[in-house]
């Protein structure tokens, strides 16, 4: 594609996603509700036309994304306002995805006849609520105070634990000799390598973001960005949850008091917005709705 018309598309579909957020806000609708269906318009089932089935570059476009938000959702909290609520937002985290992941598959067993393991896969997907969609409508809400804190540091850190349940259970599916405790030494290896990076890479930026000279005052966003990145890639390199380790970083960031804060926040609302877009754009261009409707058609 021509660069010139790739310029324009992007541009135009972050033009149109401004529209859609502000059309979103005055009707009450979820803005990224709507951007899902801007994905499936721009799909080969709609106007746009476009042609796009690749599953693996759409995961690999979510766990940018994902890593992005999190980040964002740590550095737009703190500590001191999570810490009255961390024993519940820790419990629903773990306990409670594992409680509803087990409810689900009970379910999928008996409607849907799957074995236990890929009835257990299906209930850990859906076990975890979507971190952008949660920190994108408590902005918006008027929930209790107390409420909104616990649904807040629980969604930033029940996709780790969603994550590491189904990639266990993926494995115990597709491995022979996988097994139940090889399930459980996965999640905790994950869960606790994730937590053990992120507070040690958590507690170096902190220092390092303290310490950063006005003079070099422009480049606290790049080196925050950096910091994302090497607190999903250190904890994801040694098979630990880099999900968790990257919110945990943006919490530990946004907990420490600086003259860079605000303009931190500021970017990382921004590029945490982008990568919404971005995620539900390319979620909805994976939905086709012709197939879905020959799926429902009877057979002749």
């Amino acid at each position: 594609m021509n660069i010139g018309l790739a310029m324009l598309a992007v541009g135009a579909v972050l033009a149109a996603s401004v529209g859609i957020a502000l059309g979103a806000a005055k009707t009450r609708l979820p803005a990224l509700v709507a951007f899902l269906g801007l994905g499936m318009l721009l799909g080969s089932d709609g106007p746009g036309g476009i042609d796009f089935d690749d599953a693996a570059l759409a995961r690999q476009v979510g766990v940018v994304a994902l890593v992005a938000i999190l980040y964002e959702g740590g550095l737009s909290t703190s500590w001191r306002r999570l810490r009255p609520v961390a024993v519940p937002a820790i419990l629903l985290s773990t306990v409670g995805v594992a409680i509803t992941a087990a409810i689900t598959g009970a379910v999928g067993h008996q409607l849907f006849d799957l074995s236990w393991p890929e009835s257990f896969l299906l209930g850990s997907v859906v076990s975890s609520t979507d971190a952008a969609a949660v920190f994108a409508t408590l902005r918006h809400t008027r929930l209790r105070r107390g409420l909104a804190r616990t649904l807040e540091a629980e969604s930033g850190g029940n996709d780790p634990v969603a994550i590491a349940l189904t990639l266990g259970l993926i494995a115990w599916i597709t491995r022979p000799s996988y097994g139940v405790a090889d399930v459980v030494l996965l999640l905790v290896r994950q869960i606790g390598l994730g937590l053990v990076v992120g507070v040690v890479i958590g507690a170096a930026a902190t220092w390092v973001f303290a310490r950063i000279p006005p003079v070099i005052g422009a480049f606290v966003p790049v080196a925050s960005a950096a910091t994302a990145a090497v607190a999903f890639g250190a904890a994801d390199v040694i098979h630990g949850s880099g999900f968790l380790s990257v919110y945990l970083v943006g919490l530990a960031v946004g907990s420490t008091p600086s003259r860079y804060r605000g303009q931190l926040v500021a970017f990382h609302e921004g590029v945490a917005y982008v990568a919404q877009v971005a995620l539900f754009i390319v979620l909805g261009l994976l939905v086709f709705p012709s197939r879905l409707l020959r799926s429902r058609s009877p057979p002749h």
